[in-house]
């Protein structure tokens, strides 16, 4: 096994109760999508490693409870966290107009060259409300990047972590330092 070090980054994602963070982590990290996912309580993380241009970066990705009561425990998180992925969903308008609030929470606990996405879920689905323009729009507006994702259809996922792999590399990995995840190695002999 190779126990060298990666640079490692925490990354959020974050936005309203059931738009879908939860499913864009396990097709992420799993490969796979489950039709039925429970609402995540509290927070999640999982571990990914990603390798861009030769270089290797271990991603931990925190998914958040989009819930009002959860959004305190969530200010926590955003310590040391080294990018954020705001998601809507594409059938909910309110999700979409919330997208705001989540920014301007961000705006409150980050600093500004932290980079950030807007992702609109469920692009697969036909009863879609907001309109790919309205997001690039909206991202825009708040001067960030924009990606349309389907979790079920495995659409623009991988995108999303590319993009903020490669923004981490280009702020610097020494700025890119997420939650250390720390690896105990079995002790050799007897502690009698």
């Amino acid at each position: 096994m190779d126990f060298t070090k990666k640079p490692r980054v925490k990354l959020l994602i974050l936005g309203d109760s059931g738009v879908g963070k939860s499913s864009i982590l396990i097709r992420y990290t799993e490969e796979k999508f489950n039709h039925s996912h429970i609402a995540t309580i509290g927070l999640d993380f999982k571990t990914k490693t990603i390798e861009i241009d030769g270089k290797q970066l271990e991603m931990q990705i925190w998914d958040t409870a989009g819930t009002e009561k959860f959004r305190v425990i969530t200010r926590t998180y955003y310590q040391r966290c080294s990018g954020i992925i705001i998601a809507y969903d594409c059938t909910d308008q309110k999700s979409y107009n919330n997208v705001t609030k989540w920014m301007d929470q961000i705006r409150n606990n980050v600093e500004d060259d932290t980079p950030k996405v807007i992702i609109a879920c469920k692009i697969d689905r036909p009863d879609r409300k907001i309109s790919k323009s309205d997001g690039e729009n909206l991202a825009m507006t708040m001067k960030v990047q924009y990606f349309e994702t389907s979790a079920k259809a495995g659409i623009g996922i991988e995108e999303i972590f590319i993009y903020l792999a490669r923004q981490c590399f280009d702020r610097g990995i020494g700025k890119c330092t997420g939650v250390p995840l720390e690896i105990q190695l079995p002790q050799r002999g007897c502690k009698c």
